[in-house]
């Protein structure tokens, strides 16, 4: 996702205008044609190749274990099964960690020239600029959290899976306090998408807006069973108004993608017709399904909020939403896709 958002932004923020004669003279990496475009799009795709592996090598990770959870805490009798996939997983989970610590170790900053020419676009270039920069330490934040609450989980999930009932309700407890995290993690790649889009009207500032605002709603639900599983006052009341309070800034959120698509589109009458100007209409056109996507994961989770008032253990049960997900991420790497070719 973190590619996506640094190709799409910085290209149409081009429809803006091309870099003033002045600013371009300034610096010999300066931005000036479509080709000049393309290629700066090339070589940020490169560059930001190591970072987007791992990002998503994180998140894979990440629901491994919570898969690896579940299968340890499931209340039915233990089986040679069980504990052998679970004995499988820790050999390919501690693995995975070493490789994953290794490659963020091997993480470049972004090159000074390419930061130049992101720069050469101008203000909003600038302040581009400054969020690539942040990418590199991203992942190697996220990609340790993760490794780090794998290993806080793996000893527990091998007890529980060999029939340990405390490790089971230490998981379960701890499970949710990954869920959570995992949640907030995605939420400051969405912050980190809502910088590099430069302008406050880009529709994919509308679009983080409203997934943050419902990954909001489900850490609202989080913080709920924490408290109930820690033996803390809990309110499930409280917990479903907050959920349908971050909901509504979804909906909201949502509902602006597709005009402020559409008025990005507009503005690609400023750029001559070429390569960069196809890619550009064909991604902004499915800026208008991704809003009805994010609706519509608005409306699932509202059923979430009215079961967890009513007091359902399974109020965050809701089918049809990892569907909506599956969708939403389909939407993402399209865009992507337009931007991979050289």
């Amino acid at each position: 996702m973190i590619r996506t958002l640094l190709v799409i932004v910085l290209a149409s923020s081009l429809g803006l205008g091309w870099p003033s004669p002045g600013l371009a003279a300034a610096a010999s990496n300066a931005v000036r044609s479509e080709a000049d475009v393309l290629k700066m799009l090339n070589r940020l795709v490169d560059w930001s190749q190591p970072s987007t592996r791992v990002i998503e090598s994180s998140q894979a990770m990440a629901f491994e274990m919570v898969d690896a959870t579940g299968t340890a805490i499931t209340p039915a009798p233990e089986s040679v099964e069980t504990i052998a996939r679970i004995q499988a997983w820790r050999a390919k989970s501690a693995g995975d960690i070493a490789r994953l610590r290794a490659e963020a170790a091997a993480l470049q900053p972004a090159p000074p020239e390419l930061l130049a020419a992101i720069r050469s676009l101008g203000p909003t270039g600038v302040r581009q600029a400054a969020g690539v920069s942040q990418v590199t330490q991203l992942a190697r934040s996220l990609s340790e959290d993760t490794a780090r609450q794998v290993e806080l989980m793996t000893p527990l999930i091998v007890q529980a899976s060999q029939g340990d009932q405390q490790a089971k309700g230490q998981l379960a407890r701890r499970m949710v306090v990954g869920m959570r995290l995992m949640l907030e993690g995605e939420n400051t790649m969405l912050d980190l998408g809502i910088v590099l889009s430069g302008t406050p009207d880009h529709p994919q500032v509308d679009l983080n807006l409203a997934a943050k605002a419902s990954n909001e709603a489900l850490i609202e639900a989080m913080k709920y069973y924490e408290r109930s599983a820690n033996g803390e006052a809990a309110s499930e009341t409280e917990a479903a108004s907050a959920m349908k309070s971050r909901l509504a800034a979804a909906r909201e959120a949502a509902r602006a993608v597709w005009p402020h698509a559409r008025s990005a589109a507009a503005v690609f009458a400023t750029i001559p017709k070429g390569d960069l100007r196809t890619r550009l209409e064909t991604a902004f056109a499915t800026y208008r399904e991704s809003s009805q996507v994010e609706l519509d994961i608005a409306d699932l989770l509202s059923g979430a909020a009215t079961a967890l008032e009513t007091g359902d253990p399974l109020a965050l049960d809701q089918p049809g939403v990892e569907a909506l997900i599956n969708r939403r991420v389909a939407l993402i790497n399209q865009r992507k896709a337009l931007f991979n070719t050289p």
